[in-house]
């Protein structure tokens, strides 16, 4: 056994140099190519991982911001909502607050819509509700916040009504909103009117349910008589002179 050994090594021995290298170069290049081999194939995994992380992500906040928009949105109108009207109203109320100014409250109902509901039916009822929503969108300015705060009653928030005033604001809207009719299927006119209530916020202590309430009792008044602008007795003065600076 010991000569074989011995044999066997002695012919190893024999082999050149050079071969040797060749050997160690082809184990070096093996090792290498099998090490390169898995470190592809783990940057692929974490390149996939990579993406589908980033893709659920975007898809969970795309998500998101879907959620939050249909809890801030009327799902008919696409205009902002009841909740979103009262967050709005208390941003709009703490910068009137900070630079000492002042905004206007518009509440608005349609006339006579259980009518159109009735007589044609909730899918036109509907149709005539985003068509009404189209109507204030065109004639509040950029700064105003037009919402549906429930049926057939909008509001609108007036920013800085020192520069515009809020009866005015809500004349024009109710002109603007009976001068074109909605076409029920295309072919019937409806002529849609509103009763509208405004109050303009005082100041101070002046809460946004004091400022709701002003309107809502305008409102009420205003659909006495329909298609109309009626003012808060509190409010009438304040409303029909400009305010000063």
């Amino acid at each position: 056994m010991p000569l074989t050994v011995s044999m066997a090594a002695a012919g190893f021995s024999l082999i050149p140099a050079w071969l040797h290298l060749v050997y160690i170069g082809l184990l070096v290049l093996v090792v290498f190519l099998l090490w390169a081999n898995r470190t592809r194939v783990l940057l692929e995994r974490t390149k996939h991982l990579e993406d589908t992380l980033n893709s659920r992500t975007t898809e969970l906040r795309t998500a998101m911001e879907r959620l939050e928009h249909q809890a801030l949105h009327d799902d008919l109108t696409g205009l902002p909502n009841h909740r979103s009207f009262w967050e709005q109203a208390r941003r709009m109320r703490a910068a009137a607050s900070r630079s000492k100014s002042a905004f206007g409250l518009i509440v608005l109902d349609l006339d006579d819509f259980k009518e159109v509901n009735d007589g044609w039916g909730h899918q036109i009822g509907n149709e005539a509700l985003v068509f009404t929503a189209d109507r204030l969108r065109e004639v509040v300015r950029e700064a105003d916040l037009v919402a549906r705060y429930g049926g057939e009653e909008f509001v609108v928030l007036l920013a800085d009504s020192h520069n515009e005033l809020p009866l005015a604001a809500a004349e024009r809207i109710r002109e603007h909103l009976k001068a074109r009719p909605y076409f029920a299927n295309g072919e019937t006119a409806i002529t849609l009117t509103g009763s509208l209530g405004v109050s303009t916020w005082r100041g101070g202590e002046d809460t946004l349910e004091d400022l709701f309430q002003r309107a809502d009792s305008a409102l009420y008044s205003a659909k006495a008589s329909k298609d109309c602008v009626a003012v808060s007795d509190d409010d009438i003065h304040r409303i029909l002179e400009p305010q000063a600076n």
